[in-house]
């Protein structure tokens, strides 16, 4: 059999797919298209299932739960190395286990709404997106709820902008793998966020918030200035580089 198309799942109610939705060992597979307009729409939605098994390569990721009693749980990527761009509009709770296999990811980008979430890479800490030696894209996500990704032990991982989130409410959670070197621009939300770096030399903005940051290796430069204080928390792991922080206030919360 030849490789699977394009597949485009756009549903008004409930709709449930078992593990293994797509079994196509060696093959590709096109753009992969869920919407869900009302109720859950859940693939391979239980511990330790895959939506996509078998297939080296999955096109365009497209997730869009576009109400808030819509949602979407989405089974894990197994095999696949090369994945393109992720989007999601989450104005309803988007959940997926990620991509743990792949090489080259493609950019990030999306909303997701107050008092949803987006996860990325929800189920446990082997629920990850890009593999060793791998690539993953920029991401860039707005809105005023929270997004959560955990990054695999790809060497390059592009720049990381939640500047749009701009509400109080904002939220994420975002880790990158000791295994990254690649120094990244990483802007943080306007709400709390907790953000991990790799091993290159990144350059920190934490955005307004009662925020963590962990530098890892790499000689980062963190920047705390918040035109309202915060009680932020900086962790640095670092023992042979020289990190720069600024932005500490006196006044008031001090970071």
């Amino acid at each position: 059999s030849g490789d699977v198309g394009n597949v485009d799942i756009n549903v008004g109610d409930g709709f449930e797919g078992a593990d293994a939705f797509i079994d196509a060992a060696g093959l590709d597979v096109g753009n992969f298209s869920l919407t869900s307009r009302a109720l859950a729409l859940n693939i391979a939605d239980a511990d330790d299932e895959s939506s996509i098994t078998t297939a080296t390569t999955v096109g365009d990721v497209s997730l869009v739960a576009s109400a808030a009693a819509a949602s979407i749980d989405l089974g894990r990527f197994d095999a696949a190395t090369t994945v393109g761009a992720i989007s999601f509009t989450g104005t309803g709770s988007i959940t997926w286990d990620g991509a743990a296999a792949a090489t080259t990811v493609g950019n990030i980008s999306g909303s997701v709404a107050a008092s949803e979430t987006v996860d990325l890479t929800a189920e446990d800490a082997a629920s990850l997106i890009g593999a060793a030696t791998g690539t993953v894209g920029t991401t860039t996500v707005t809105g005023a709820g929270t997004f959560n990704v955990d990054f695999g032990a790809a060497t390059t991982v592009g720049n990381i902008d939640l500047s749009g989130m701009d509400a109080t409410t904002s939220a994420s959670t975002i880790t990158l793998n000791s295994a990254t070197t690649s120094g990244l621009t990483y802007t943080g939300s306007s709400g709390g966020d907790t953000f991990t770096s790799g091993s290159g030399a990144d350059t920190i903005t934490a955005g307004l918030g009662i925020d963590t940051i962990t530098g890892g290796d790499g000689a980062d430069s963190i920047d705390l200035t918040e035109s309202t204080a915060a009680a932020d928390t900086v962790i640095i792991t670092d023992d042979d580089n020289v990190d720069t922080i600024t932005g500490f206030t006196t006044t008031g919360a001090d970071d």
